[in-house]
């Protein structure tokens, strides 16, 4: 049996593919109202001094827009 996503849980992991400092220090997933999400998580240092995580999440399945994507919807529309 495959590993499957639990409802409101998620797990992050160290990223091994990290290259750069802009790439995520860690990546996971996490399901809630019955969609999966990609998180990406990077250590940072307030100004204070103390330690966080910053946090980007978006769907998995969702290509993220570019500018060579061709139309957006509102050029479709009819004009009058």
């Amino acid at each position: 049996m495959a590993w499957e996503h639990r409802e409101g849980s998620g797990s992050l992991f160290t990223n091994k593919f990290k290259e750069k400092d802009a790439h995520p220090d860690y990546t996971g997933e996490f399901m809630l109202n019955e969609i999966v999400y990609k998180i990406s998580g990077w250590r940072k240092k307030s100004a204070s001094g103390n330690s966080y995580l910053s946090l980007s999440v978006q769907e998995k399945n969702i290509k993220p827009a570019t500018s060579n994507d061709g139309p957006s919807p509102v050029d479709d529309e009819i004009r009058f």
